[in-house]
């Protein structure tokens, strides 16, 4: 009998709200609710980003010109490569792996019937959609309520980086996308451990579209692991890189091994203290804020890559904006918010996550120091780091300030950043006509 009641007795705590069964079911269905709904939203913002995209190309046909107008982007040889998947792959000292990566999607459209041009341009709207849904992942993974994240979403649409350069056929854009994803797995891991291929394939990613992004990967590993096995999965990661590359070169003969980099000397020099300053300034300010951008004409011999065209588009040593008003306006809120940031987080400094961007933060102002004559160009990295310090900000108890200046820096950033890359397009457009009036390409 006393069994019998210890029986029933059991049964009903399994089955009563308080024996916990129901209640982790509970949960576990809210939990899996939680992430379909954040999963649709993240969906919602890549249609809008591909979409948008798309509309920004077929606005500006004239930043795709056979040229290297556009701030130095090696424009046509990237739309070469994605046009003709075996055409020169010889950039692959500084970008190991990105023919290999860019052939899945380039096949998958071909596949679908695009060609040419077309392919082109549904590779950077697909890059693009990803990107912003990153960004929204990324912000979640940080701790931020659904629309906070969605905030920041729509804020690294709006920047200036992300404006002139996600619809421009370049290898930034897949880039700033790895980086993203190595950031996704820092902040997830400070919600459970990850095993150590999660880490291996962030290191693996960061290396595979750009050699210094690789910093992000090392700094990642470092921190969450122990020495010897951050240092044993970074030595794994380029094992996958060089088996990779043995593969890509089979495809793309003219592929070069990624660590053969004399041609990036040209690129590294004695850099004087103007250009350390406006280097700063662009990675700082006109990240967010674009500046006025101006013409100048190309000389053989500058501190540049051999150009084809005689003019070539500069942000290059511009001062913060100051006009129109709006600009004006804009540079100033993003001043405030860039301190607020950067104070609120070395408040969270023990957070690995703050850790690892302020870092890599601070490594791209030290190679950009000394590296590249247009540093507008890297920007969209510097991106990716400013937004993880800007997720963990807005999780302080200064969050509503916070969200507002968010708020008004995406507004203003984004006429701004929108009339002047009008103007960019036009200047592109009126130079373009006079190179071929004068016969140079």
């Amino acid at each position: 009998m006393q069994m019998k009641l210890r029986q029933r007795g059991k049964l009903r705590s399994m089955t009563h709200p308080s024996g916990g069964v129901p209640d982790a079911d509970r949960e576990h269905r809210a939990a899996a609710k939680r992430s379909r709904l954040d999963l649709v939203i993240a969906a919602a913002l890549a249609v809008s980003a591909g979409t948008l995209t798309l509309l920004a190309i077929d606005r500006y046909q004239s930043p795709y010109p056979d040229n290297d107008v556009w701030f130095g982007a090696d424009i046509p040889r990237l739309v070469m490569n994605l046009a003709e998947l075996t055409s020169g792959q010889e950039r692959t000292s500084v970008h190991p792996l990105a023919p290999l990566v860019y052939a899945v999607p380039v096949t998958f459209f071909r596949l679908l019937g695009l060609d040419g041009i077309d392919v082109v341009k549904a590779v950077m709207a697909l890059t693009a959609a990803a990107w912003l849904a990153a960004v929204f992942l990324l912000g979640r993974l940080l701790g931020l309520p659904r629309a906070d994240a969605v905030l920041l979403s729509a804020f690294a649409g709006c920047t200036a980086t992300a404006i002139f350069w996600m619809p421009i056929p370049e290898t930034y854009p897949l880039g700033s996308l790895t980086l993203l994803g190595a950031f996704c797995v820092v902040a997830l891991a400070e919600h459970r451990r990850l095993p150590e291929w999660a880490w291996l394939a962030a290191s693996l990613s960061t290396f595979a579209i750009t050699t210094t992004n690789w910093s992000l990967g090392l700094l990642a590993a470092l921190r969450h692991l122990a020495w010897r096995r951050a240092v044993q999965v970074s030595v794994n990661a380029l094992a996958a890189a060089t088996i990779l590359w043995g593969a890509q070169s089979v495809v793309f003969p003219d592929a070069g091994f990624f660590f053969a980099v004399k041609g990036e000397t040209k690129y590294v020099a004695a850099k004087t203290e103007e250009h350390v300053t406006s280097a700063f300034t662009s990675l700082l300010f006109h990240t967010v804020v674009s500046p006025r951008v101006d013409v100048v004409e190309t000389e053989e011999g500058a501190d540049v890559t051999t150009f084809t065209s005689s003019i070539v588009l500069t942000a290059q040593g511009a001062p913060l904006r100051t006009q129109p008003w709006l600009g004006l306006v804009a540079t100033l809120l993003w001043g405030v918010l860039l301190a607020a940031t950067v104070g609120l987080a070395a408040k969270q400094w023990r957070r690995r996550a703050v850790q690892v961007a302020g870092l890599f933060l601070l490594g791209q102002l030290v190679l950009h120091a000394i590296y590249g004559a247009e540093t507008f160009l890297y920007t969209l990295n510097f991106l990716t780091g400013m937004l993880v310090l800007i997720g963990v900000a807005v999780t302080s108890r200064w969050r509503r300030p916070l969200l507002a200046l968010v708020v008004a820096v995406t507004v203003t950033a984004a006429v701004t950043n929108l009339a002047e890359l009008d103007r960019a397009a036009a200047l592109v457009k009126q130079h373009g006509a006079s190179d071929q009036g004068s016969g140079k390409k």
